[in-house]
């Protein structure tokens, strides 16, 4: 499944991906969500050419959940894959996933490792949250996947490194993602937990993940401050519906530092806020934090590193560009995250 927003400059290689693909007996279904620019011309104009099935469907502009959901009740194969428009897949990836799938049963999803790329295509690293492997290839089930999704080993929280058994999907459908956020891949993650039975995990990077200064998680503004709260919120709100154990809970507050640890990330990242913004933004950020009782995820004691994490963010330093920006050049110098 591609959805499809303004992404005309990045398209061609995602489609290309598809037609390169050593296993052909796959549907894709393309939906494209209101683009203004060129997206859907050159999209027709390349599907001439393609081999493999597809679907096309249009919509006005609902975002990347609704045009996920919508996409979804028009599949119909065994297995499901989220692919955006401006990632590109291995040619060997759907190859590979099918040829393991075949060999396990009753797998929810199996979920793989990625590569990152610039804009120029060219490989880079990505240091503040790194997600390690502890095997080539391992059946995690129910707890063990909670765990590994809060302790950002094995398994990630978002879709896209993921294909899903359709039988686990169906029974979150139609509404499988939350509409109106930008974090609709943690929020399903996390809460479809409780339905996990099995997982399967791979660390063959399969999918090159496109890194871009255009993203809309590269976008500093309101919503982006109210997108974070509303995952965090999700996370602490429901920490007991999902386990009992302190462990667990623990990982899920880690978690939820880390998270919060992004957004100062996130901001370091958008090189073109400016410092007026970027404390509007931040004092912002903090006062929801503390409306929401939030804060206390950033009191607990964990690492030295996140301890210090922790103190920074809670400190008035953390509300001024000039020090976040040393901040996480620091952090990127050691390379730990």
């Amino acid at each position: 499944m591609v959805p499809i927003y303004n992404v005309e400059k990045y398209l061609y290689r995602c489609v290309d991906s598809l037609q390169s693909q050593i296993f052909k007996d796959f549907e894709v279904v393309f939906i494209n969500d209101g683009s203004t620019d060129g997206s859907l011309i050159q999209l027709k104009n390349q599907l001439e050419s393609v081999s493999f099935q597809y679907q096309l469907i249009e919509q006005s502009n609902q975002g990347l959940s609704a045009a996920r959901n919508v996409g979804f009740t028009h599949t119909s194969g065994k297995f499901i894959l989220f692919l955006d428009s401006d990632d590109y897949l291995q040619p060997d990836a759907l190859s590979y996933l099918f040829d393991k799938l075949q060999s396990y049963s009753n797998i929810d999803y199996m979920a793989f490792a990625r590569n990152y790329v610039d804009e120029a295509y060219k490989p880079i690293q990505r240091s503040f949250v790194k997600y390690e492997f502890e095997e080539e290839e391992k059946i995690f089930k129910h707890h063990e996947v909670l765990h590994s999704l809060l302790s950002f080993r094995n398994i990630s929280f978002t879709v896209i490194d993921k294909v899903f058994a359709r039988d686990f999907l169906v029974q979150f459908s139609p509404f499988i993602f939350k509409v109106g956020v930008n974090f609709e891949d943690h929020i399903f993650t996390f809460f479809t937990t409780k339905n996990v039975n099995q997982v399967l995990v791979s660390r063959r990077p399969l999918l090159n993940y496109l890194v871009r200064s255009t993203s809309i998680m590269r976008t500093a503004d309101q919503k982006m401050v109210n997108n974070y709260i509303i995952m965090l919120r999700e996370f602490i709100e429901n920490m007991r519906l999902y386990t009992n154990r302190s462990s667990e809970n623990r990982l899920i507050l880690q978690h939820v530092l880390v998270q919060v640890a992004s957004f100062y990330k996130a901001l370091y990242d958008v090189k073109t806020l400016n410092a007026k913004d970027y404390q509007k933004l931040s004092n912002s950020f903090k006062q929801k934090l503390i409306e929401y009782k939030l804060w206390g995820a950033i009191n607990s004691n964990f690492s030295v590193l996140k301890n210090i994490t922790a103190l920074y963010i809670r400190s008035p330093l953390s509300s001024y560009q000039l020090f976040n920006n040393l901040f996480f050049k620091i952090l990127s110098f050691l390379g730990k995250g």
